[in-house]
């Protein structure tokens, strides 16, 4: 069966470190779903950003809670 390659915090380097310095400034360190985003630190910031452009639109909290 094959699996999913991620990054793990010690191997990131570029904008992938940037973005896990700062998940793990604010979890303590870095989940599994967010080391396996950083195959792609597009992805990863896309994932980490969608909270934010959720709160300018027209949806109620339950809505956007459910999206994200």
């Amino acid at each position: 069966m094959s699996q999913l390659k991620s990054i793990k915090f010690e191997e990131a380097t570029g904008q992938t470190a940037k973005l896990y310095s700062a998940i793990k400034g604010a979890l303590g360190g870095v989940p599994n779903l967010f080391q396996g985003l950083g195959i792609s630190p597009r992805a990863l910031e896309a994932y980490l950003n969608i909270g934010g452009a959720l709160k300018g639109g027209l949806l109620s909290g339950q809505d956007q809670e459910a999206i994200a």
